[in-house]
Formats: C-alpha cells, sequence, structure tokens
C-alpha cells in the first residue's frame, strides 16, 4: 500500500487500524516515513508497517524468522520443533517450499506450544509459529517479533524485566531493519 504525499505517518497507521500506542508514538514524526522507520524502538510495530505497507513478503518473513530466532534461547535442550518452523519459512523464501512439510512443521510448533513447560517456551514457539504464518497472512510477522518479546520478559528475573523488554523490542527492531532496510518499502 502506497501512500499520498504529505499524509501524516499517525493517519496512516490510524487509518490501516495500527495500535494507539503506535498511532501515538509515530505522531511526531509528521510525513518524515524514513525518520520514522529509523527511530522506531519496536521490531513488533516495524513488522506490522511493513506488512501494511505491502512490503517484499519475503523480507517480511525473513524479518519475522530473524525475530523469532531472537526467543530460540529460552527454548529447552532438544527442542527443535520451532527451529524447524523457522526452517521451512525460509526454503519458502529461497523458493524450495514444500508444502507438506510446511504444515507438517506448523501442526509440530503448535504440538510444542501446547506442550511447553512454562510460558516463556511457548512464547518462543508462538514467534516461530508466526514467523512460518506470516507466509500466509502478511500481518502474523509482528506476531513474531512481539512473542519475542513476550518470551524474554517471561524469562526475565523481576529486577531486568524493564531491560530484558527494552533490549528485546531494540533488537527485534534492528533485526528488521536488517532485512528490510527503508528503501524496500514500497512508495
Amino acid at each position: 500500500m502506497t501512500t499520498a504525499p504529505g499524509v501524516p505517518i499517525a493517519q496512516w497507521l490510524s487509518e490501516q487500524g495500527a495500535h494507539h500506542d503506535v498511532v501515538e508514538w509515530a505522531a511526531p514524526h509528521g510525513d518524515d516515513w524514513r525518520a520514522m522507520w529509523e527511530a522506531c524502538p519496536r521490531g513488533d510495530w516495524l513488522l506490522g508497517i511493513a506488512a501494511r505497507r505491502g512490503v517484499d513478503p519475503k523480507r517480511l518473513v525473513e524479518a519475522a524468522c530473524a525475530c523469532a530466532e531472537l526467543a530460540f534461547d529460552q527454548l529447552p535442550e532438544g527442542e527443535d520443533r520451532p527451529a524447524e518452523a523457522v526452517s521451512a519459512a525460509r526454503a519458502w523464501i529461497v523458493g524450495s517450499d514444500d508444502a507438506a512439510a510446511r504444515a507438517e512443521a506448523n501442526a509440530r510448533v503448535d504440538a510444542a506450544i501446547e506442550e511447553a513447560p512454562d510460558p516463556a517456551v511457548a512464547a518462543a514457539a508462538t514467534a516461530a509459529l508466526a514467523a512460518l504464518g506470516a507466509i500466509d497472512d502478511p500481518s502474523e510477522a509482528a506476531m513474531a517479533a512481539a512473542s519475542a518479546i513476550h518470551a524474554a520478559a517471561l524469562d526475565a528475573v523481576d529486577c531486568g524485566l524493564g531491560s530484558a523488554v527494552r533490549y528485546a523490542q531494540a533488537e527485534t527492531a534492528d533485526r528488521v531493519r536488517a532485512h528490510i532496510p527503508f528503501d524496500a518499502l514500497p512508495s
């Protein structure tokens, strides 16, 4: 989706159904998309914006995969189903998609969520599921970053919660920008 020249970002986001917090955060950026993109502190917001702007689906899925991988530190030894889901998504990216393998990876990571021993593990698996789901529904990409942030927060000790959330938010934003530079956004 393109924007009309001079349309404030906050107005466009509001019209696109973005959450109030991102709309409010974007307001001071006026219509300076590049400044907003470079300053955005959260990967989930960036992925939501990228999906709404119609960024190349392969870039979107790759950025979602990179964000999901941030949460893999929360997975117990031997829990490989989330990584398998990310691998299936990356196979789609490079054109070696096997729909049956992707469906199997989806079912396996769904089971990992159901069987998760704690909420941090469930959030990490949900991040991988969202990255895989972004293939068919680009709006799922933001959930990959949001779930990675959630996994980090759930795994953090109480005194470090704020720092962990800010770190995960900044890290997911950096990972999105690494895979979706501003110039990749459709005009």
